[in-house]
């Protein structure tokens, strides 16, 4: 703070802002976003400069919840064996958990705001397409078996509401080989 105070007084810089915590005297915390400016006035020749300071407390607040929030998401999601994420509605990931980023041999912050077709092949991230603009378009859950190579998965996507009219595409999908096998045993041996 007293570094930038200086250059601004030196006429290094015209600007500065920062995020301030104070504690008040009743030891609660108060959040300041704090902006000063270089002010030349003509008939002064000496420096001069205004501070505008808003509280910020309440937002703060809301991005500690946020970010409490995240984690407790996160551990959720990523508990799982499922691949799980989310996309916008462009077709974009939002998230998605472990499971996803080892199917995809990439980590985690790879896939975050990027299409299937930037992730995958393009005859499955052209499937993958088609099944969430479904979702979008008739705005309801649609259900799916896909076998990949060798493995036989569960899809369930599903509409996500984000705000301002927007829906993103939500989805669990469930590795689901083994019960798959076992099923076609017991129907061949029903036969």
């Amino acid at each position: 703070d007293l570094i930038l105070y200086k250059q601004l007084q030196a006429g290094e810089i015209d600007s500065y802002s920062m995020d301030k915590r104070y504690i008040k005297p009743d030891q609660s915390i108060v959040w300041v976003s704090m902006t000063v400016s270089r002010l030349n006035l003509l008939e002064r020749a000496v420096f001069s400069h205004i501070c505008l300071i808003q509280d910020i407390t309440e937002q703060k607040l809301m991005l500690q919840q946020l970010k409490r929030d995240m984690a407790v998401s996160s551990a959720f999601i990523n508990s799982s064996r499922d691949i799980i994420f989310l996309k916008d509605e462009n077709l974009r990931h939002i998230f998605a958990n472990h499971v996803l980023a080892e199917y995809l041999d990439v980590d985690i912050e790879t896939i975050i705001g990027k299409t299937d077709i930037e992730l995958m092949d393009a005859d499955s991230a052209e499937y993958c397409r088609h099944s969430d603009l479904k979702v979008i378009n008739t705005n309801s859950v649609v259900n799916a078996i896909r076998k990949v190579n060798n493995q036989v998965y569960e899809i369930r996507k599903f509409p996500v509401p984000l705000g301002s009219s927007k829906t993103g595409v939500g989805a669990y999908i469930r590795d689901i080989t083994r019960e798959y096998q076992q099923r076609q045993t017991i129907n061949t041996i029903s036969e």
